[in-house]
């Protein structure tokens, strides 16, 4: 569940103007034609689910990352940019 509320909110990001750089094959065109932007309870749902997965201590996600055994600097990294993205 973590990893589909991340794409989501990346999709999310995309829509409001502040895509992730390299997006999967299909995502920049699927972005382009959509008309419709994300409401402020959209995007407001995305920042929540996205802190909840960085910093709750019961996000499964996180915790994965927390066992690999080094301090996962590069996925705390790309979920803070993330939130800045979102706003």
């Amino acid at each position: 569940m973590c990893c589909i509320g991340l794409a989501a909110a990346e999709i999310v990001a995309a829509l409001i103007g502040n895509p992730l750089d390299k997006l999967p094959m299909g995502v920049p065109e699927w972005i382009q034609s959509q008309r419709k932007k994300p409401n402020d309870k959209l995007i407001g749902n995305s920042r929540k689910a996205v802190n909840m997965i960085r910093y709750d201590d019961n996000s499964e996600l996180k915790i994965l990352w927390e066992e690999g055994g080094d301090t996962p600097t590069d996925w705390y990294a790309a979920i803070d940019d993330l939130l800045s993205r979102l706003g």
